[in-house]
């Protein structure tokens, strides 16, 4: 699955994902801030973006994919992560 389509499902099922994350999730204006060093992703309502050592390294919308290679593989990890419905119900029975 394109890393696009990964965005999209992130991006509809928002609500829901503050609710299984919501004491990983810090809330701000900026949006909602993942951190997982050297990692942070901060989704927005219609991109997610990412930052290793608070470097941005690029961003992620339903529409466009602009990524450096360095965050790549953690990128996709962590969105198919977030557009699963096993990673929803392993982080409801924690």
């Amino acid at each position: 699955m394109e890393l696009e389509d990964l965005a999209e499902k992130v991006l509809k099922n928002l609500d829901q994902l503050k609710n299984v994350l919501k004491d990983k999730i810090v809330h701000t204006e900026e949006g909602l801030i993942i951190f997982d060093d050297p990692l942070k992703m901060v989704i927005k309502k219609d991109l997610i973006e990412f930052y290793v050592h608070e470097e941005y390294c690029g961003f992620v919308s339903p529409k466009k994919c602009e990524i450096s290679d360095e965050v790549q593989f953690e990128a996709r990890l962590w969105l198919e992560a977030m557009s699963s419905l096993k990673f929803k119900r392993f982080s409801l029975k924690r």
